[in-house]
């Protein structure tokens, strides 16, 4: 069994983006907070992906597949339990039949 070496350190990667968010953007882009949602989750820190995703969703800025994706990480994760309360509150604003099943 060959083991790959990863071609980049994800803490990094983490690192640098959460400063470009803090540093070099008045208005972040909804795909930036995706991109950090994504490496969130390619680190194991899926509560943070969710986390992520759910405070900077907002239904009237995000298309279905968009939303979709928002449940689709927190389902394949089974982060279902462990959002905390107020982020329910934010997965019954982008879909309320979706939220409770």
């Amino acid at each position: 069994l060959v083991r790959l070496q990863p071609i980049f350190d994800i803490k990094k990667v983490l690192s640098a983006v959460h400063n470009a968010i803090k540093t070099k953007f008045d208005i972040v882009p909804h795909t930036l907070h995706e991109a950090l949602a994504e490496l969130y989750a390619a680190d194991g820190q899926y509560e943070e992906a969710a986390r992520e995703l759910l405070d900077h969703a907002k239904r009237e800025e995000l298309g279905p597949d968009r939303i979709e994706h928002v449940f689709s990480v927190v389902q394949r994760h089974g982060l279902g339990q462990r959002i905390a309360h107020d982020k329910v509150a934010q997965l019954v604003e982008l879909d309320a039949e979706r939220a409770v099943t």
